[in-house]
């Protein structure tokens, strides 16, 4: 800056060419010089959407007539985001052209899908690149808008908790450009720009800004029947059904009563749990979860929907947790009996393959677990020992986490086989079944015990 103020007081006319606001990072005397010494400040900017009409040129796959809005839609992006870094936006024109040309022709051919489509890519897109969301937050999008440092990124779009497609279709997208183009397309169908006849009535109706009063009754009613009937049998679709009932009744578009939806919200619920076996689903804690419906949970901001969703969650967490206990007590039972039949692809299932980090053996019969060992062969015994050492082993993480501290509820249960075993008569038993109980005591279950008790 000496320099310059020399070349002033000796009369030349001097331009200086700069980023302000990286000198203002290192030199905070800089306001004062700029106040003293430059007489005049002018700020070039670029015309973005000049700039913009250059770059959607390379953009293939859709057609002329659909470029405009596909341009507008990016513009929208950009301006709202107020993140003027051009080299990323080429970026993401260069992924977005990746992404859509494996989109089926007749979707991108619905202009308002496309322009919406462009809208949340570049949106989401522009937030990572600027480090307002990184890998982690975005696969637990739901969780950040909860945060209050993160919901002005929600408000600064007007984005949905659920943005058109499921977050892991988004995840894929910006994160990985990794497509299932089977099930991209799949999902695609599903949003609301591409409603037909074959997809469920509670779907259509959760649409019904769209519809006619006719329209909006009979679809009402069928769903009605339907919910009366018990006949939506998994908690994600289910709640969907009590929430758009709910708000209807609470806005006045229906006159099915609240204490009907409870009833029946109850019943749909244990009806649940009889219906299926997968469980993907069915814990939902939170009402801002991403349903895999494609569709959120509607009138989030009602009142009375909140309410009737705590008591949703309440009952189906109950639920949950009863199918949860009476599932592992039959997987339990049917662990004793493949003891019992030598079946060694069951026992290693059960105890290494989907239950590895849960306490199968919380709260689980100790006497008769001890009676099926102690009545095996030895060679049974042996192999049994094994899968249960690799089970417990100190060597393994999970999230660095030791294996042992998911199974510390185990350590009653085995401090119980201990003292069954101690207190065995092996009077009439040979001496090597005496021997191999014994060290199935010594080696497996004190190793087990050990390995539980570092965590509790």
């Amino acid at each position: 800056m000496g320099y310059i103020s020399g070349y002033i007081e000796e009369g030349y006319k001097t331009i200086i060419i700069a980023n302000e606001e990286e000198i203002l990072n290192k030199n905070e005397e800089y306001n004062k010089f700029k106040e003293k010494v430059i007489g005049k400040s002018l700020e070039v900017q670029h015309n973005f959407d000049s700039i913009l009409g250059i770059f959607v040129q390379d953009i293939r796959h859709i057609e002329k007539c659909a470029i405009e809005a596909v341009k507008n839609a990016i513009s929208k992006a950009y301006h709202r985001a107020d993140y003027h870094n051009l080299r990323h936006i080429k970026q993401s024109i260069d992924n977005f052209n990746f992404i859509i040309k494996n989109i089926d022709s007749r979707y991108l051919k619905n202009i308002d899908f496309l322009s919406e489509f462009t809208f949340i890519f570049f949106a989401i897109n522009i937030e990572i690149k600027n480090g307002n969301i990184d890998d982690e937050k975005l696969l637990e999008w739901e969780k950040i808008f909860l945060e209050k440092d993160s919901q002005h990124i929600l408000r600064k779009y007007n984005l949905n908790i659920v943005p058109l497609l499921s977050i892991e279709i988004w995840s894929n997208i910006l994160l990985k450009s990794v497509i299932n183009i089977e099930e991209f397309n799949v999902a695609i169908s599903k949003t609301r720009y591409f409603i037909d006849e074959t997809q469920p009535t509670w779907a259509r109706l959760w649409h019904y800004f769209s519809l006619e009063d006719k329209e909006f009754d009979i679809l009402l009613e069928d769903v009605i029947k339907k919910f009366e009937n018990n006949e939506y049998t998994t908690p994600n679709i289910l709640l969907h059904i009590v929430t758009l009932l709910t708000y209807f009744e609470n806005i006045g578009l229906s006159d099915y009563p609240l204490s009907n939806i409870k009833i029946y919200m109850k019943s749909g619920l244990e009806n649940c749990y009889k219906k299926h076996n997968d469980r993907k689903y069915y814990l939902i804690n939170d009402i801002l979860m991403d349903n895999h419906t494609g569709l959120g949970y509607i009138g989030l901001e009602n009142q009375a929907v909140q309410n009737i969703f705590e008591e949703f969650k309440t009952e189906n967490t109950k639920l949950f947790e009863q199918d949860k206990e009476n599932k592992q007590q039959i997987n339990f039972d049917n662990f004793i009996e493949s003891i019992d039949h030598n079946n060694f692809i069951f026992i290693e299932k059960f105890l290494l393959g989907d239950n590895d980090t849960i306490p199968v053996f919380k709260n689980k019969d100790s006497k008769l677990f001890v009676n099926t060992v102690v009545n095996i062969s030895n060679d049974t015994r042996k192999k049994l020992g094994s899968f249960l050492k690799s089970r417990y082993s100190l060597h393994k993480y999970f999230n660095n986490r030791q294996f042992g501290e998911y199974l510390a509820e185990e350590l009653r249960f085995w401090q119980d086989v201990k003292d069954e075993l101690q207190n065995l008569n092996t009077t009439s038993m040979g001496k090597l079944k005496t021997l191999s109980l014994k060290n199935f005591e010594q080696y497996i279950v004190d190793e087990n015990i050990k390995q539980m008790s570092c965590t509790v």
